[in-house]
């Protein structure tokens, strides 16, 4: 049987509280996460690890363009 796959976005306002929730997941679920933090132009700055990859936005989280730059990340 195959696992069901989730798709975890996480804020870069709230990596402190999913760097701990995230990895236990993945290993004690039925889940197979793909671990993404969304790193605003602002935001606290989030330092490369293995179990996630990072997505920069260019514009403010209120921004219209973010919609759009988004768009383009999940497209990939």
């Amino acid at each position: 049987m195959t696992k069901k796959k989730i798709l975890w976005l996480t804020a870069d306002f709230f990596i402190d509280v999913d760097r701990q929730l995230v990895p236990y997941l993945k290993k004690n679920s039925e889940y197979e996460i793909k671990w993404v933090v969304v790193q605003s132009f602002i935001g606290a700055k989030v330092t490369e690890h293995e179990d996630y990859e990072i997505w920069n936005l260019h514009h403010r989280t209120k921004d219209p363009r973010t919609f759009f730059e988004l768009k383009k990340y999940f497209k990939k």
